[in-house]
C-alpha cells in the first residue's frame, strides 16, 4: 500500500487463484500440517486487513485511459464501438475527452471509415492536445490510404519531438520495411537497438528487414538475439545453429 499500489487487487489475485484451484484446493493434508495456508484462509486474512485500512482513490493517468479506450476500440465489433464512443463523447457538453476521440478514430479506422477517423483525430493532434500515439495513429491511417510517403514522414516527424516513443519507432520500421525500403529501415533498426539494447521487437523488426533482403544470416542472428532478450534461449540457439549453415 506504501508503495502506492490497490492492496484490495491482492485480495482478487487470490479468489482467482482459489476459482483456478479449487478441486485441488482442500485435497491432502489439513491446513495446520500444511506449510502454506490455505487459500481462503489467504483471503480471509487479506479482507481483514484491507478493512482496517483507510481507502483511498487514485487518480487514472492520461497514458492508462488512452490504453484503455484503445483497447475497447479493438475489441467487439467496430460499429458497436463506434456508437459507444460518439454516445461518451456527446455527453460532455463542454470538453471532447482526448482518449475517448482516440477510441473512436481507431474504431473508425477499423470500418474503413478513414475520412471520418482522420476527421476526429485532428480534432486533438494539435497544441496542448498533442501527445505521440495521436501521430502514430494519423501515420497508420496515411499508410491504410496507400499514401505511404505522407506517413513515413509523418513518423519521422513525430520522432523528432518524441525520440522515445517505442510504437513510433516499431511502426515506421515496419511501414519501411514493407514498402521496400529495407535499406531505411535498417538504419533506423541499428540506430535505435544502440539506444536501447535490451528491446527485443526490435531485433525481431531487424530480422524481418534482413529477411527481406535476402540477408539470412543477418535474419537468424536478429531473431536469436529477440528470442534471447525473451528468455527463450533453446530457440536462440537454434537460430544461431541456422545461421553457421548459411
Amino acid at each position: 500500500e506504501r508503495a502506492g499500489y490497490d492492496p484490495r487487487g491482492m485480495v482478487s489475485f487470490f479468489e482467482r487463484m482459489l476459482r483456478a484451484n479449487r478441486l485441488n484446493e482442500f485435497k491432502g493434508a489439513p491446513s495446520y500440517l500444511r506449510t502454506h495456508p490455505l487459500t481462503v484462509e489467504r483471503i480471509a486474512d487479506m479482507q481483514g486487513r484491507v478493512e482496517r485500512m483507510a481507502p483511498r482513490l487514485v487518480p487514472d493517468s492520461f497514458e492508462y485511459r488512452l490504453a484503455r479506450a484503445k483497447l475497447r476500440a479493438l475489441s467487439g465489433s467496430a460499429p458497436a464501438q463506434i456508437t459507444y464512443f460518439r454516445s461518451q463523447i456527446a455527453e460532455r457538453t463542454v470538453v471532447r475527452p482526448r482518449e475517448e476521440v482516440y477510441g473512436l478514430a481507431i474504431a473508425l479506422k477499423r470500418a474503413r471509415e478513414f475520412a471520418e477517423a482522420e476527421k476526429e483525430l485532428n480534432t486533438i493532434r494539435t497544441g496542448e492536445n498533442a501527445h505521440p500515439a495521436f501521430e502514430w495513429l494519423a501515420a497508420q491511417l496515411q499508410a491504410e490510404q496507400g499514401r505511404r510517403d505522407a506517413a513515413v514522414e509523418t513518423y519521422r516527424a513525430a520522432l523528432k519531438s518524441y525520440p522515445g516513443y517505442r510504437g513510433l519507432v516499431y511502426g515506421l520500421a515496419e511501414l519501411l520495411v514493407d514498402s521496400g525500403r529495407t535499406r531505411e529501415a535498417l538504419a533506423l533498426l541499428d540506430e535505435k537497438v544502440r539506444d536501447d539494447p535490451e528491446d527485443a521487437k526490435l531485433y525481431e523488426l531487424q530480422s524481418r528487414a534482413y529477411a527481406a533482403t535476402g540477408n539470412r544470416l543477418g535474419q537468424h542472428r536478429a531473431q536469436a538475439e529477440a528470442y534471447f532478450r525473451r528468455g527463450n534461449l533453446a530457440a536462440a540457439v537454434d537460430q544461431l545453429e541456422l545461421a553457421t549453415k548459411v
